[in-house]
C-alpha cells in the first residue's frame, strides 16, 4: 500500500528471504493469519454466525476490569439475517468470536437495525432496535440483549423483549405514552442513543421510529407529528444495500447544561437538502394554562432548528447532510465542542457548538442559525464519503480524531471496496489535517471497508518482555460485507508520529 510515499512495513519477497520489515507505514494486508503480530487483525464470518454481513453494524464495549485477561470487545451485527456476535481482545492482540445461538436469537423475527451499550459489570447489556417486527405495518421493538462474560470460556448470551418494545398484535406505541399519540409509529427502533436530556446526571434514552422520537424515561415524551416531526422514509428504504439505523446522536454543544438531540434526516438525491434536526426537552408553555386538559404534556421535545450543509455545497452532498452523526470532543476536556456530520457522497462537516442568547425562545432559535461550520473531505475523491463517521481519541494526544468512511470507493478496477480516513482539527482551526487513510491491499470488489466504523477501548496490561506500562487507548475498527478489520498500528503521514502499539509483543 502507498501512503504518502512511504515504504511499507512489511514486504514480501521469495519464501527463502522471508519476511523484510522496513521502517515506516504499512501494507494492510489481510496478515492475522499470516504474521505474527501483525498491525491489523482481521476475521470473517465465525463459526456459528448464521449471516456473512458482520461488518455492518458494530458497537464497542467498554472495558471490562472482571476479566482482565480481555483487553478489548466490539458486538456486531448481521443486518441480511438476525444475527449476533462478539469479539474479544488478548493482550498478545489475538481474537476469539463467539456467536449467539439460534435458540438465542428465536424471539426476534428480523435484523437488529439499530443497538447501543446501556452498561453492566462483569456483562454488557444493550437495547436493541428491530425497526420491522410483528405485523405487516412494520412497528418494530426494542430488545434487551445480555452478554455475561467468563474468564476462562465462551460468554454467554440472553435476549428478551423490552419493556418499551412493542409485542405483536399491539399499536405501535412504547408502555406509558399518551393515547393522544396513539397512532402506530412504523420503525420503531431505527436508532437509539442515550443522553443526560434533564441534567441530573443520569441517561435518558432516546428511540425513534419513522415519524418522531420518543424519550422513555419518566414522563415518557415525543416530537408532535405537527409541530415537531421526524417523517422521512428510512435511510435503509431509499438504499436496498443496507437498512442503516437512523442517524441520532446527543450533546451539551449549546449553553444549558443538558443534552440536545441531533437525528440526521439525509434526503434521496433530488432537490431537497438533508437536514441534522436539534431537539431540546423543555417544559411546555401552554401547561399551566391547560394543566386541566387531558393530553397536554408537561414536558415536550421542542425542534428550534435545522442545520443543512453550506451554501454551495453540491445537491447530492447537500442531500446526504445528516446521513451519519458523531459528538466530536476537539480539546480532549472531555466536553464535546462539535457535532460531526457525514454527507455522502463526497464530504463530511464539524459543526461547531454557536454562541448563543438562551433568555428567550426567539434569540436561542435565531442564534442557533449561525454556526460555524468546517467542511471535511479526502484528499482525492473518495464515492461514498461521509457514509459512517466515528469521532474519539486515537492517538492519545488531547482531543478526538474524525474518522470517515468511504465506503464506496474503487480501488483501481475494483469497484466499491472501500477506504477509511482519519483526520485530526485542532481546536480553532478552519482546516482539517490528513494524518492517515487504510484500506485492504488484498481488496475485492464490492466489499465496501467503512461499512461502518467504531473505535474499541482497550486496557493493555504492563507487558514484563518488552517493560511496556499498562496502557489505554481506542483501536479503530471497521467493517465490511464479510469482514471486519481492527487496527492496532496505523501509517501515518509524513513527519506525524506512527501510532504505538498497544500489545505485549
Amino acid at each position: 500500500m502507498d501512503i504518502y510515499g512511504m515504504k511499507p512495513l512489511f514486504k514480501f519477497g521469495s519464501l527463502a528471504a522471508g519476511l523484510v520489515v522496513g521502517a515506516l507505514g504499512c501494507d494492510w494486508r489481510k496478515l492475522d493469519d499470516a504474521v505474527a503480530n501483525a498491525p491489523v487483525v482481521a476475521f470473517e464470518t465465525p463459526s456459528g454466525y448464521p449471516a456473512a454481513d458482520l461488518g455492518r453494524l458494530i458497537v464497542p464495549l467498554p472495558h471490562d476490569p472482571s476479566t482482565p485477561k480481555v483487553i478489548g470487545r466490539f458486538v456486531f451485527f448481521g443486518l441480511t439475517r438476525p444475527s449476533i456476535g462478539l469479539a474479544e481482545f488478548d493482550a498478545a492482540g489475538k481474537v476469539k468470536t463467539y456467536a449467539a445461538s439460534e435458540a438465542v436469537l428465536t424471539p426476534m423475527t428480523d435484523t437488529v437495525t439499530s443497538a447501543v451499550f446501556v452498561g453492566g459489570q462483569g456483562r454488557a447489556e444493550l437495547l436493541l432496535g428491530v425497526s420491522s417486527f410483528g405485523g405487516g405495518d412494520d412497528p418494530g421493538a426494542t430488545f434487551r440483549l445480555t452478554i455475561t462474560y467468563s474468564n476462562d470460556g465462551p460468554p454467554t448470551f440472553a435476549l428478551t423483549l423490552d419493556q418499551t418494545g412493542i409485542p405483536p398484535g399491539l399499536p405501535a406505541n412504547p408502555a406509558g405514552v399518551s393515547a393522544s399519540l396513539s397512532k402506530p409509529d412504523q420503525f420503531w427502533g431505527s436508532g437509539i442513543a442515550l443522553g443526560d436530556l434533564n441534567g441530573d446526571m443520569a441517561a435518558d434514552t432516546i428511540v425513534s421510529s419513522r415519524d418522531r422520537v420518543f424519550v422513555t424515561s419518566s414522563p415518557p415524551v415525543s416530537t408532535d407529528a405537527d409541530k415537531c416531526s421526524t417523517a422521512l422514509t428510512p435511510l435503509g428504504i431509499a438504499d436496498a444495500r443496507v437498512r442503516l439505523p437512523r442517524p441520532i446522536a446527543t450533546a451539551d454543544l449549546v449553553p444549558g447544561g443538558t443534552s440536545e438531540i441531533y437525528v440526521g434526516l439525509p434526503r434521496p438525491p433530488g432537490n431537497m437538502k438533508g437536514v441534522v434536526r436539534l431537539l431540546r426537552r423543555v417544559r411546555n408553555a401552554n401547561f399551566k394554562s391547560m394543566i386541566n386538559t387531558p393530553g397536554i404534556p408537561e414536558i415536550i421535545l421542542d425542534c428550534p432548528v435545522d442545520f443543512e450543509a453550506p451554501e454551495g455545497t453540491a445537491a447530492e452532498t447537500a442531500a446526504g447532510f445528516g446521513t451519519s452523526l458523531a459528538p466530536l470532543d476537539l480539546d480532549g476536556d472531555g466536553k464535546d465542542e462539535a457535532l460531526l456530520v457525514g454527507a455522502p457522497p463526497a464530504l463530511a462537516f464539524v459543526i461547531k457548538a454557536p454562541t448563543v442568547n438562551i433568555d428567550s425562545d426567539m434569540n436561542y432559535a435565531v442564534g442557533l442559525k449561525e454556526f460555524p461550520a468546517v467542511t471535511i473531505a479526502p484528499p482525492a475523491p473518495a464515492l461514498g464519503f461521509g457514509l459512517r463517521v466515528a469521532a474519539f481519541d486515537y492517538d492519545g494526544k488531547p482531543g478526538d480524531e474524525i474518522i470517515v468512511s468511504a465506503p464506496d470507493a474503487p480501488d483501481g478496477t475494483k469497484a466499491q471496496t472501500g477506504q477509511v480516513f482519519i483526520f485530526k482539527l485542532e481546536p480553532g482551526a478552519t482546516t482539517p489535517t490528513l494524518l492517515s487513510f487504510v484500506k485492504d491491499n488484498q481488496s475485492e470488489a464490492l466489499s465496501m471497508l467503512g461499512y461502518d466504523v467504531a473505535g474499541m477501548p482497550f486496557v493493555a496490561p504492563a507487558c514484563a518482555k518488552t517493560g511496556a506500562p499498562e496502557r489505554r487507548g481506542t483501536l479503530l475498527v471497521a467493517g465490511n460485507n464479510t469482514s471486519i478489520f481492527t487496527y492496532f498500528r496505523t501509517p501515518v503521514a509524513p513527519g506525524a508520529t506512527e501510532i504505538p502499539d498497544p500489545r505485549c509483543q
